[in-house]
């Protein structure tokens, strides 16, 4: 019997073999295939926890961030108050009231300056503090940046605020002044008009319209951009020239984000917001009746004059806008020493107001004059102490209004994508 179980075997001995061979295959392709899943899922499962954690780290940083930017709005409010002080002309209409009329003048520059500059300055400020904190916390993802240099690189916001904006509060009044100055404080603005002048100078500030005009005179063309400009450098570390490159990569790669036309447009944006705001807040002061004039909401058909409208039109140059207006007479104003006073007299009328077409009046309008002591003091609404228990929901600022644009956090997502997760996917 085994001599012909081993013939049949002997003879069979190829299809054992094979056999074999195909059910062993079988096993070791069952074994690699379990061991190559069980490797998948275990990076997957990596990755999900890596995606996660990222994603935290990501919203922490945005918390931060906008933390970070709402503290800095009282520094932005005292650095505004400082070089847009209207008191002192207030109390120069006081002391000296022959000149009241000079002074009302450049209260009325700092009243409309005050809301430009505090919606370009915060504009810039959310933009850059974004930024800055995206780039840091993208630094320090792994925990691998000493101290010294976050500390270092972020004193660079604050050097922002405190070396940088008063000399873009500068740059932005001499922009202001060439649509502000020529504008009459016996002019009358409906909102809709206010928001033109609001709109056009906020935008030729924030594209840079100045430095692209060409100078007939040889002047130097007043320039704004680029905004990395107001990005001061931080202070070098000498001690250690690892930190030191570590620090000046940093500063050079937020440098050029600011360089980008994305930039520039999130500032844009912003500025628009910025000016939606101020416009919702005097809004409500153009429909009290203590503010404008009761007759002007009748249903009347009054007239006005075709060239007082063009005289609002920033295209045109300050010599056009002032051969637009007939100089006011003294006694057609009547300016009291306190803000806000003003009225048209009825004995000597206003010359801007020749009848040459028909409107309807039913739409609030006001007085330049009477704008101005709103308009400065906006800056308190939009830019208000802070509490000591951290931020507020409950007000409705300025500072709620720039972090809810959506410009603003995917300017913040792209960065971090672009260093953090970019850099973290594998190359195909």
């Amino acid at each position: 019997m085994f001599s012909s179980l081993r013939g049949f075997l002997y003879r069979h001995r190829r299809k054992f073999m094979w056999a074999g061979v195909t059910v062993g295959g079988a096993i070791l392709a069952s074994k690699l295939a379990e061991w190559r899943l069980r490797q998948w899922q275990e990076d997957e499962t990596r990755k999900l926890v890596e995606q996660k954690r990222r994603k935290q780290h990501y919203e922490r940083t945005l918390d931060t961030t906008r933390l970070s930017f709402y503290q800095l709005l009282p520094n932005i409010r005292k650095v505004l108050d400082l070089e847009l002080d209207s008191d002192v002309f207030i109390r120069a209409i006081k002391s000296n009231p022959e000149r009241k009329r000079e002074y009302w003048e450049q209260l009325k520059l700092v009243g409309f300056g005050r809301v430009l500059c505090t919606v370009v300055c915060s504009a810039i400020t959310a933009a850059v503090s974004h930024v800055l904190l995206t780039v840091l916390a993208a630094t320090t993802i792994d925990d691998d940046t000493p101290e010294e240099v976050q500390t270092r690189f972020l004193a660079t916001l604050q050097g922002l605020v405190e070396e940088k904006l008063p000399g873009l509060v500068e740059k932005i009044m001499a922009v202001a002044s060439k649509t502000i100055s020529p504008l009459p404080l016996t002019r009358k603005l409906t909102l809709t008009q206010l928001e033109v002048v609001l709109q056009e100078i906020s935008l030729a500030v924030t594209n840079d319209r100045e430095a692209s005009e060409e100078k007939s005179d040889g002047k130097i063309p007043l320039s704004i951009l680029p905004w990395s400009r107001y990005l001061p450098e931080p202070d070098p570390i000498h001690h250690n020239p690892d930190y030191q490159e570590q620090l000046r990569k940093m500063y050079l790669t937020t440098v050029d984000i600011l360089n980008t036309d994305d930039f520039n447009d999130v500032v844009n944006a912003l500025s628009q917001v910025g000016v939606s705001f101020f416009l919702d807040e005097i809004a409500a002061f153009y429909f009290s009746s203590c503010f404008t004039d009761s007759e002007q909401h009748k249903p009347a058909v009054a007239i006005v004059n075709q060239s007082d409208e063009e005289a609002l039109s920033p295209k045109k140059s300050k010599d056009e806008l002032s051969n637009s207006h007939e100089k006011p007479k003294e006694d057609s104003l009547t300016l009291s020493s306190e803000p806000g006073a003003c009225s048209l007299s009825s004995s000597s009328p206003n010359p801007d107001f020749v009848r040459n077409r028909e409107v309807y009046t039913d739409v609030p309008s006001c007085v330049v004059a009477k704008l101005v002591p709103v308009l400065s003091g906006l800056l308190h609404v939009a830019l208000p102490n802070p509490p000591a228990n951290g931020i507020s929901a409950d007000v409705c600022t300025l500072y709620h209004r720039l972090v809810a644009c959506s410009q603003l956090e995917a300017l913040a997502f792209s960065v971090y994508d672009a260093l953090v997760l970019t850099a973290a996917r594998p190359a195909t």
